[in-house]
């Protein structure tokens, strides 16, 4: 029997990058409160998720709170709201994002910026929670214009459910792994019994459907995401294929050998990347 297959995208800041957005590394030094600057945030030989914690001296909920409005995000030409607002029109069951912030959202409305009230007011969670959650959005998602969008790394106006230091990655992972244990053979008894697994967490999206990965660069730090690439590949049930979207450079040569092991395919549509600049012209392709 053949089983219905959603399609779902997993994007990440590259294409707010690719339009004048702020970097990782830009975003973090708002952070740092090091007396001592002079190693650059973006010089710090240490995973992503461990470059927060020394810039707040493991200060960092209290780091985010102070600098709340700055992770919202912005769009900030009318040639980045065209960009996303097409992503969003190709009709995606899930979309799911590692950004705190809210481009999509506004894209999806039309808007430069949305209030916090209008964003609380598209929020929305699956009946796997009495209440959308604050801390780990597992089941909570914002809905808008038909579009589920589900910010698996937290959001920028629930600071608890940020996803930024490696206690807060360590402890998502747990939750995420508790959610999975609990599924055990839900998926493939489903499918044997003809009966379609409605997706009532982003990780059921993210293990079940047609993932296409799109400015997001499944750097190493990201160990919750590359666990889960793991458990899919170990997955009894059927599901769909990982579509990578990269350009080619010679440095990330093993991680695409990996994203390859874990069953991933990797597209660079003939591009290799040339200066920042090139990323526009890769996305529009």
């Amino acid at each position: 029997m053949e089983h219905k297959i959603e399609n779902v995208l997993l994007i990440g800041n590259g294409l707010t990058r690719a339009y004048d957005g702020v970097s990782w590394d830009e975003l973090l030094t708002q952070l740092d409160i090091r007396k001592d600057k002079s190693i650059l945030v973006a010089d710090l030989d240490i995973p992503e998720p461990l470059k927060a914690v020394y810039i707040t001296k493991d200060s960092v909920s209290e780091a985010l709170a102070m600098h709340k409005e700055q992770f919202f995000g912005e769009i900030k030409t009318d040639t980045q709201m065209k960009m996303l607002r097409r992503v969003l029109s190709i009709g995606f069951d899930h979309i799911l994002t590692t950004n705190y912030g809210y481009e999509l959202e506004f894209a999806a409305m039309g808007e430069k910026r949305l209030s916090e009230k209008k964003l609380t007011s598209i929020t929305r969670h699956t009946d796997e929670v009495k209440v959308s959650e604050r801390k780990y959005l597992l089941h909570t998602y914002n809905e808008v214009n038909g579009s589920k969008i589900w910010h698996i790394h937290g959001e920028a106006r629930k600071i608890a459910s940020m996803q930024l230091g490696h206690y807060s990655y360590g402890n998502t992972l747990f939750k995420i792994k508790d959610l999975v244990q609990k599924r055990k053979g839900f998926y493939a008894q489903n499918q044997s019994a003809g009966v379609f697994t409605e997706a009532k967490s982003w990780v059921d999206a993210f293990i079940l459907g047609n993932l296409y990965v799109l400015g997001f660069g499944f750097n190493f730090s990201e160990f919750d995401l590359w666990w889960l690439l793991n458990r899919r590949k170990c997955e009894k049930a059927s599901t769909g294929r990982i579509i990578f979207y990269e350009m080619d450079e010679s440095q990330n040569a093993v991680k695409h050998e990996l994203l390859n092991i874990m069953g991933v395919e990797v597209r660079s549509l003939g591009f290799k990347k040339n200066g920042e600049n090139s990323y526009a012209s890769f996305y529009e392709a």
